[in-house]
């Protein structure tokens, strides 16, 4: 199986009475967990039996800004 954990942490602060900011900061595979391929399984290959990649990326990080009026 594919472990990929995403989380977002979201704030919002009110300026004034009809304006308002939203914060928010996401962090995708937030546990950098690797997820690798099958193994190589075509014995003339050189590779046979060997994991030769992975699957996604690393860690992500990704911030936000919301400005609503």
């Amino acid at each position: 199986g594919i472990r990929n954990w995403d989380v977002k942490l979201l704030r919002s602060f009110r300026m004034a009475e009809k304006v308002s900011l939203s914060l928010a900061v996401d962090f995708l595979n937030a546990t950098n967990h690797t997820n690798f391929t099958a193994p190589v399984t075509d014995p003339t290959n050189a590779n046979f039996g060997r994991v030769t990649a992975q699957l996604g990326l690393a860690r992500v990080i990704q911030f936000t800004g919301r400005l609503q009026f």
